[in-house]
């Protein structure tokens, strides 16, 4: 981890064959790999893990956003899905974003599902409901359309966490969990940052202003409501 004090993000700390048999233990459950550097995202993908998170491509100079092309092309192909958890906080970190966007790009352009992602909970001042801040920056770094970017924050995030039988997408037998928003998204995605009404399951909820933040969502009994509404 990059926080903890000790460790190197570049080394991976389990090899392959050790993550093969965490995958086969797992018995078809998913499993997420927490990824910052090359030798793990690599030793990640040919283990077949679900998800990837971080994915920083962080090599042994400390440097960020070396992706292996390779690789990238193995994660399109069995389907891996990254989580890059660029959180709102990468809006003024110029330098992360060039390091960064070139690897986003390539995942993208292969065909690799990004999935929406903050790290909120580990960052400072990074509550959870604060992930639409975040989607302007994940749509510029990776050079997704609006349309991507709205997919990678809610059917392919339902995909990432296996619930993509239950929401995720406007689609007859799912939740019906939607938001009303004062614009057309498509057009700006803006729009998402600013509900006029929260839908969740079929019964409208009081969205929370941006200033009253995490807690009125702790108020509310039903977090997967409180996700599904941003």
């Amino acid at each position: 981890g990059v926080t903890t004090a000790g460790t190197i993000p570049a080394e991976a700390v389990f090899s392959v064959r050790e993550l093969q048999q965490v995958v086969a233990a797992a018995g078809g459950k998913p499993v997420a790999a927490h990824a910052h550097g090359v030798q793990g995202v690599q030793a990640a993908v040919e283990a077949c893990v679900h998800t990837i998170e971080h994915c920083s491509w962080v090599d042994a100079r400390g440097s960020w956003g070396c992706y292996d092309a390779p690789t990238v092309q193995r994660m399109a192909e069995r389907g891996t899905i990254v989580c890059p958890t660029i959180g709102r906080g990468w809006a003024t970190k110029l330098g992360l974003q060039a390091a960064m966007s070139p690897a986003l790009q390539a995942m993208h352009r292969a065909g690799v599902r990004l999935a929406a992602s903050t790290d909120a909970g580990a960052i400072p001042n990074l509550p959870h409901h604060l992930l639409c801040d975040s989607l302007p920056v994940l749509q510029r770094c990776a050079g997704m359309t609006n349309a991507e970017t709205l997919r990678a924050a809610t059917s392919v995030a339902a995909l990432a966490c296996c619930i993509e039988h239950l929401t995720g997408a406007v689609c007859e037998g799912l939740a019906a969990d939607l938001l009303v928003v004062p614009g057309n998204p498509l057009d700006t995605l803006a729009a998402v940052c600013a509900p006029l009404s929260v839908v969740c399951r079929g019964a409208v909820v009081q969205p929370c202003t941006r200033s009253e933040g995490r807690a009125a969502w702790a108020s509310n009994n039903d977090n997967r409501c409180a996700c599904a509404g941003r």
